[in-house]
């Protein structure tokens, strides 16, 4: 059994897999980023979709406050615990085509700094496990859709605000809101290294890979994926009616 066979198994079993991450992360200063009964918020979400972004942002907004906050462990188990311990929690959400083709084009962007052209069949593969990565992350979430608040891409990146007061209503917190702006997040762009913006390689590298999409069997996996998405896209609907305090929040 490989090793990524051993992970999709263990995570399962959410406390079993963060007492394992825990362990591997002695020494590691990522290690405070794993979910705890002391944690004050989770922010947690498929790679790619914004999470630091949202990280950074919610971190800026809260002045002086020092919230832990447990994050980036990009596991359906990091999210499943979280519930179970009754931390706050936010799951960020991006549509699939978007976040599956920039975790390929990243990947290759640190792996292969100087290239002239992709290695066609294992971008293609890549691409095919992050579509079913992808899917069975999101349906995982789905089991625990009561304890979430959903921050769908587009949200976080234009108006966090909203989020962060639907995570006070639903939780009963009294986080500070963060605020978008083009100076302000700008800021956070800058401060928050290479992966967190999109640049001229990146794009170029998404526009080789993009022509997977037309093949049969990624686009199968790409409407499985896509499925799950516009039914989280649905909990985020109802949840911004649910968790509206007023007319303009």
């Amino acid at each position: 059994m490989n090793r990524i066979r051993i992970k999709n198994q263990l995570e399962h079993f959410p406390r079993l897999y963060l007492a394992a991450l825990n362990l591997k992360r002695i020494g590691h200063w990522s290690r405070k980023w794993i979910v705890t009964k002391h944690s004050d918020i989770t922010i947690e979400g498929y790679p790619r979709s914004g999470n630091s972004f949202a990280h950074s942002a919610f971190r800026n907004a809260q002045n002086d406050q020092k919230y832990s906050i447990a994050t980036h462990v990009h596991s359906y188990a990091q999210i499943i615990r979280s519930v179970q311990l009754g931390v706050p929690t936010m799951v960020l959400l991006r549509e699939p085509k978007d976040a599956c083709l920039s975790l390929v084009a990243l990947s290759k962007e640190i792996a292969e700094r100087e290239f002239s052209d992709l290695d066609k069949k294992k971008s293609k593969t890549a691409l095919m496990k992050n579509l079913k990565d992808y899917t069975r992350f999101y349906k995982e979430v789905d089991s625990v859709r009561q304890g979430v608040i959903i921050a769908e891409f587009n949200l976080v990146t234009k108006d966090f605000a909203k989020i962060i007061k639907r995570v006070n209503a639903r939780f009963g917190t009294d986080f500070s809101v963060y605020h978008n702006s083009e100076q302000q997040d700008h800021k956070l762009f800058k401060a928050g290294g290479f992966h967190l913006s999109p640049n001229q390689k990146r794009n170029s590298i998404k526009d080789k890979i993009r022509r997977f999409f037309t093949d049969s069997e990624v686009a199968r996996l790409a409407d499985e994926a896509t499925v799950i998405y516009e039914k989280m896209l649905e909990i985020e609907r109802q949840q911004s009616t649910r968790f509206c305090l007023h007319p303009d929040a």
